[in-house]
């Protein structure tokens, strides 16, 4: 639920932003039009940035920009507790699954799961040909070290109190 809604809060404030760059009818102050105005003096140009803007049509390039109104408290996604910082983590780090539009877990990282009849043991089988940004593969002895650290199993202290319950972290493979 709370990953849905943080998703939802960035869409939200990617909304706004791109709102906030709207120029339906108004003036910049100066007397001019909010129009894009196109860097290339080139009237065809313009008047394919002008034709463009009309239409809603894509525009190649150029640059998004999105304020977020506080400090991230964390770069560490397992200590991070504000909403703010969750939001940029969301679209750093990828988790073994992610949640869709309507709350439900689809594959990531991981390309399938079971949980068994009890509910006290998932499995997870990670997808081939993940990697990390420095090109390393990401292996399921990275997975358990990340698990390990969020469950606290080697210093008794979870990270997380939804963890606090975990009993075993196992890589069934090498890799």
């Amino acid at each position: 639920m709370k990953a849905k809604r943080n998703a939802r809060s960035l869409f939200t404030v990617l909304i706004l932003a791109l709102a906030a760059c709207s120029s339906a009818g108004g003036t910049n102050g100066e007397g001019s039009s909010n129009a894009v105005k196109p860097e290339s003096s080139d009237s065809q140009d313009a008047s394919k940035a002008g034709a463009q803007k009309i239409s809603g049509g894509k525009k190649e390039g150029g640059n998004v920009i999105v304020l977020i109104p506080q400090d991230l408290d964390y770069l560490d996604p397992h200590l991070a507790v504000a909403a703010g910082t969750s939001e940029v983590l969301f679209n750093v780090f990828e988790g073994l699954l992610k949640p869709n539009e309507k709350g439900e877990l689809l594959p990531a990282v991981a390309e399938s799961y079971q949980v068994s009849p009890d509910g006290l043991t998932y499995t997870f089988k990670l997808r081939s040909g993940v990697k990390f940004h420095n090109g390393n593969p990401v292996t399921s002895q990275d997975v358990k070290f990340s698990y390990d650290r969020l469950a606290g199993t080697a210093t008794g202290k979870p990270l997380n109190p939804a963890f606090q319950d975990v009993q075993a972290i196992e890589a069934s493979d090498a890799g």
